[in-house]
């Protein structure tokens, strides 16, 4: 118990209760939550991106990554670095850095919070700032820059923001500008530490299975001798005047294809008007029923579109995304954009759309509150724009918005004033640079494309040919104690489907998930037809069009969606509880009922041609991509083909074999159905026998290979333009399946070599010490039916990339000739344990570990068993592994980038 002085109340709602340091001033936010064995906890710091100037920019973020270099207490010279700490208990942990402010979080098993809070206070004043440290650390963070300048929309972005913000430092990228990034001091951070890194500054949270009385105590334990800041924070003072024009700018370089950004100005999140516009973000671009969607990907204008409203301590943008098609013109898609905005602007849109959005808005703001670790991370989101009251007050502010409101804040927003316009153009693009070219403003022709079968079905998606009318309800979770195998129940139907149901009464939320062995290992011809026929499930059925189904599931801002793997084809769901039974009956309908219209189809052959031109503008993807094709022989199903032999595979994919690979593989037998959350277990398998009892189908098809033999293919360059950041993977087939006697030895091994960027071998070699890469990282890829891939995946700037590759072998070689420790096996079999546990703390997490054990046999009793397994293995059987898996001489070397 604490001193009843120490702590003033300060405020209690919805569970949450508010207390002030009276020593300090810091605040602390706490909501006891005893439905998983996990505690959350988090500091905000009110300092961002915000409280920089040119000169020091980026200094907040780099600030952040030297508060993991060490303090007095936590340093690697002495065996106790911050994260080899917390990842020895599982602890799932780390801090952004934002506009606003920065913030530091872990999330830990029962019992471990002393150890976060302490970890937490001793950084807030103790934290070392060493000069060397300093140096190797700003060419890490100067990687995850080079990094972020690879990505054509991270650039865009970054440019919009400079271009709408001249005087607000918001102007600035929270990662900085490259020359302050890389030359600011020591001294100048040490001053920024000392300036805001006080308890009056910042904000403590304590969310999950703890007492209040608990939390309270070790906060005043490890933050109460720490006084408050001895002068006043500074505060920031610059506005930004009034925009008085469009303004415009253009990206040229090198990627896959085209984007259009408009940026509109907006207020900030305490204004009135913040609601309304995150109305008008869902009504805009969220779903495929929205409007931005139905206006640029329907008509084949555009892959996707989006839009975003932002909500931060001040004025920010309202953002609008396209994303081109190849062939059609940047001005072409500015100006349907435009036209979607205008539209909104002069129309009362319809009480069903407004009520559709809302409940979009709502049920996300409920999706993102699912578990400690988001609870407490959305909580520290609303202190930090507006203050915790907000984090209630937002939600009913939604709830009032009417549609004068969207309209009234449609026009004062999307003006031609407000507007700052980016495009990316792709060089070699149809806009080259020229004086005389088609200009920002130009209108062009309009390239809006339909099929010679889309009139049909436009026609039809004007009706619904059956209304979604909510279902009976399934009932409520109860409270319910004892393992997972207990109460987890099992059930096999008729049809052969296997179902099963975790009650879990934390949240209104259910999490569920649908399993079938769909995946493309079994495809007959192209690979990419598993992964059509699964996107093609949500684009209409015997009873909805594609535009009317989105509509029914979208208007309940319930997520479903399907998507394959190697092996599998995942249908995943998030409802309210209130909802599950009417998300249960779309799922149902889409798996047993799918249309498959030729109009979607070539929607969605767009959709993947889009993906996989982005693969290629994507240095990691390629280097991957390409060691597979290197590694694994063609009929493995790791082995990626080149782009352009898939991109002419999924041009020949025609509606017959999207049907025909549905019939041969979609049905009952092979299907497992799962569900956690706040759903009771009899309603919900009342409800599967009833959809899927006598689905009949498909019998289970199976895929035997041998292990691949580890041959070296030797290095190779895949060379990329105008890329600032090269990855490098160097890999061998590993050998491994997921079933073998020595997983867990392997995985364990793996841990300690690379699982960890902040902790492992390599991570402290190459990342920590060396200061060559943001990240580093090795891993057994897709060791499940078939073994996979074991490699080392590493981003450095180009001129750093020998140094990396050597740097690594040597670790890797030091640890396979002298073997892991006792000590590490012994740390990760901890962190293993830990981090299950941490992973069971949401309805979504719970699922797919049931799932999964179904998967492979193991039953939900694998779930209480996990801990027992993973202890068994010993350091000598971690050692074997490596040396059975891992072979130096048989790596073979893959760099992409600008090399």
């Amino acid at each position: 118990m604490t001193d009843d002085h120490t702590f003033e109340p300060a405020g209690e709602r919805d569970g949450v209760s508010r207390f002030l340091m009276r020593s300090n001033g810091l605040e602390v936010l706490v909501r006891e939550d005893r439905s998983a064995p996990v505690v959350a906890f988090l500091v905000l710091y009110r300092v961002g991106s915000r409280n920089e100037a040119v000169g020091y920019t980026g200094a907040t973020h780099l600030l952040e990554h030297m508060m993991f270099k060490g303090t007095t207490d936590h340093h690697r010279d002495r065996g106790t670095q911050i994260a080899a700490v917390l990842e020895r208990v599982g602890a799932d942990f780390n801090a952004t850095t934002w506009l606003d402010r920065t913030n530091y979080f872990e999330t830990v098993p029962t019992g471990q919070l002393d150890l976060a809070v302490r970890i937490e206070a001793d950084r807030m004043r103790n934290a070392l700032i060493d000069d060397g440290d300093r140096q190797s650390e700003m060419t890490v963070v100067r990687n995850e820059l080079e990094r972020g300048e690879n990505e054509p929309l991270s650039v865009l972005d970054t440019y919009a923001h400079a271009t709408a913000f001249r005087e607000h430092p918001y102007h600035h990228p929270t990662i900085g500008w490259r020359a302050d990034v890389e030359g600011v001091s020591t001294d100048r951070l040490k001053v920024f530490y000392d300036t805001f890194y006080w308890p009056n500054n910042a904000t403590a949270i304590v969310v999950g299975d703890v007492t209040t009385d608990e939390a309270l105590a070790t906060v005043a334990r490890h933050f109460g001798t720490i006084p408050a800041s001895p002068e006043p924070v500074p505060g920031v003072y610059t506005t930004e005047p009034e925009q008085q024009g469009e303004r415009r700018f253009v990206v040229r370089r090198a990627g896959a294809d085209g984007i259009v950004l408009l940026s509109f100005r907006t207020a900030e999140a305490a204004h009135a008007d913040s609601a309304p516009l995150a109305v008008v973000s869902a009504l805009l671009g969220t779903g495929r029923s929205s409007r931005l969607y139905r206006d640029l990907v329907d008509t084949q204008l555009a892959s996707d579109a989006a839009a975003s409203a932002e909500r931060f301590h001040d004025p920010g943008v309202f953002q609008v995304y396209g994303f081109l098609l190849p062939e059609v013109s940047h001005a072409t898609v500015e100006r349907r954009m435009l036209e979607t905005l205008e539209k909104l602007r002069n129309e009362t849109v319809s009480e069903a759309e407004l009520e559709k959005a809302r409940r979009i808005v709502l049920t996300a703001i409920v999706f993102s509150r699912e578990g400690a670790t988001n609870y407490g991370y959305e909580l520290s989101e609303a202190v930090s724009s507006v203050g915790w009251e907000w984090f209630f007050a937002f939600p009913e502010e939604v709830e009032r918005v009417t549609a004068e409101d969207v309209k009234r804040v449609a026009i004062a927003t999307f003006r031609r004033s407000q507007l700052t316009a980016g495009w990316f153009v792709p060089v070699g693009g149809e806009e080259e640079e020229s004086l005389t070219g088609p200009d920002a403003g130009a209108s062009g022709e309009s390239t809006e494309r339909r099929s010679d079968t889309e009139e049909e079905d436009q026609d039809n998606d004007t009706r619904r040919l059956v209304p979604m009318a909510a279902a009976e309800p399934m009932g409520h979770a109860t409270h319910r104690t004892g393992t997972f195998a207990e109460r987890t129940a099992r059930a096999s139907l008729a049809s052969g489907a296997t179902v099963l149901s975790l009650e879990h009464a934390a949240d209104p939320t259910v999490a569920i998930r649908a399993n079938l062995r769909a995946g493309s290992a079994y495809a007959e011809g192209p690979r990419l037809l598993a992964d059509v026929t699964a996107r093609m499930l949500r684009r209409g059925t015997q009873r909805r069009t594609a535009a009317a189904f989105s509509e029914d599931v979208e208007s309940l801002g319930a997520h479903l969606d399907a998507s394959a793997g190697a092996f599998t084809v995942g249908v995943r769901a998030h409802a309210l509880r209130e909802d599950t039974a009417t998300v249960l009956e779309a799922m149902a309908e889409m798996l047993r009922e799918p249309r498959f219209p030729e109009s979607e189809l070539e929607k969605v052959r767009a959709e993947v041609a889009a993906e996989i031109r982005l693969g290629q503008d994507s240095t990691s993807d390629r280097a991957f991509e390409r060691l597979t094709e290197l590694v694994l022989p063609p009929d493995h199903p790791y082995h990626e083909t080149p782009a352009e032999a898939r991109l002419a595979e999924l041009a020949d994919i025609s509606v017959a074999d999207v049907r025909g690979f549905y019939e041969r593989h979609y049905g009952g037998a092979t299907l497992t159905l799962a569900a956690a959350g706040d759903v009771a277990s009899d309603g919900f398998h009342a409800v599967a026998e009833r959809l899927f009892g006598d689905w009949n189908g498909a019998a289970p098809a199976h895929v035997e290979r041998d292990v691949t033999p580890a041959r070296s293919r030797g290095r190779e360059v895949v060379p990329m333009r105008d890329k600032a950041n090269a990855d490098v993977v160097m890999g061998l087939a590993s050998g491994l399946r997921r079933m073998d006697s020595d997983y867990f030895a392997s995985m364990l091994g793996n841990a300690v070599l690379g699982q960890s960027t902040l902790s492992s071998r390599l991570g402290i070699r190459v990342r920590d010490r060396e200061g060559l890469t943001y990240g580093i990282a090795s891993r057994f890829f897709g060791a499940s039916l078939v073994d996979g891939l074991w490699y080392v995946s590493v981003t450095v700037q180009p001129s750093n990339a020998e140094q990396a590759i050597a740097s690594t072998l040597d670790e890797l070689r030091r640890a396979l000739e002298d073997g892991v420790t006792d000590d590490e096996v012994d740390a990760y079999v901890s962190n293993f344990i830990g981090t299950f546990k941490v992973g069971l703390a949401t309805n979504a997490g719970m699922v797919g570990r049931l799932v999964d054990a179904e998967f492979y046999g193991l039953g939900p009793g694998y779930l209480d068993d996990f801990g027992g397994i993973v202890s068994a293995v010993t350091r000598d059987d971690v050692n074997a592994a490596l040396r059975r898996h891992v072979h130096l001489d048989r790596l073979t070397t893959v760099i992409a980038g600008e090399f």
